[in-house]
């Protein structure tokens, strides 16, 4: 019980710079400005930007009231980016992964103690590994749109074939595989891209305040998504895996549909999109 505890920590202990951002707001300039530079290596234009906007951020901040903070969060629904970054995180928590995660063991009911629990750690193991390809290599070089529409199919699929099992009465064995490919799915894209691409499109103005909240709507739908969990079970077995097949593949049409591509942008240029400067790229 003790060992994620020791790995957290351990991890913990690693150096981990301070926000240049932070350090910036705080006087530390000098301090700021190499943290930035060792970050962004050899992009020089991205750093001059960054560093523009810090010393034009600073002088309106000083001169900003409470009033201006409270018309600046009305404006936030207003954001293209802000939006479509809420509507990401709420089908990332639409994906299902906190109920599947949850209701294992309701899920895999009358598989055995030791038989769920090996199969939760094949899953959670398979989750994991399955994040070394995009955050080292495919979100990069196929582009966060891309790995978003490819985890919200794969994870849709895993989910109706799941449901197919369970219908056909294949066995527990065939929809524990099952679920360990809408875990693997869900590392793709739901797991690492959100990350990446909700802080590129957010407004750089007030990106940690819309950030927040865009989490926050995220993680009430999520929530919600659990609590119906045992409900969906007592009445089939079969409709916890249909509901989130079905969420997962509206959520594909949605990053198809509405999400454009951020790879290669300017941090700024990304967080204006759905503007005319982004529509004329």
């Amino acid at each position: 019980a003790c060992a994620p505890a020791l790995a957290l920590f351990c991890i913990l202990l690693l150096p981990v710079p301070e926000s240049p951002r932070y350090l910036q707001m705080w006087g530390h300039q000098a301090e700021a400005e190499a943290i930035l530079r060792r970050v962004l290596i050899g992009k020089e234009e991205e750093i001059q930007r960054v560093l523009l906007h810090w010393k034009e951020e600073e002088a309106t901040m000083m001169q900003k009231t409470w009033n201006d903070h409270l018309e600046q969060l009305k404006a936030l629904p207003g954001h293209l980016g802000f939006r479509l970054a809420s509507y990401c995180w709420i089908a990332r928590g639409g994906s299902g992964l906190v109920v599947v995660g949850t209701y294992f063991g309701l899920l895999m009911k009358g598989m055995g103690h030791e038989a769920t629990l090996r199969w939760y750690a094949i899953g959670t193991l398979g989750k994991t590994l399955a994040l070394i390809p995009p955050v080292w290599w495919l979100i990069d070089s196929y582009g966060r749109r891309a790995m978003f529409i490819v985890s919200a199919l794969a994870c849709g699929g895993s989910m109706a074939a799941a449901a197919a099992m369970q219908l056909s009465g294949a066995g527990l064995t065939a929809v524990a595989i099952c679920i360990l490919l809408y875990f693997m799915s869900f590392s793709l894209g739901y797991g690492p891209v959100v990350w990446v691409y909700c802080f590129e499109i957010l407004p750089h103005q007030q990106r940690g305040r819309a950030a927040t909240i865009s989490m926050l709507l995220g993680d009430i739908g999520s929530g919600m998504l659990l609590i119906s969990g045992p409900y969906l079970i007592e009445l089939h077995a079969v409709l916890p895996y249909v509901v989130l097949a079905a969420t997962n593949l509206l959520a594909a049409g949605f990053f198809f549909s509405k999400c454009p591509e951020t790879t290669g942008m300017l941090l700024e240029r990304a967080s204006h999109v759905g503007t005319p400067p982004h529509r004329d790229v």
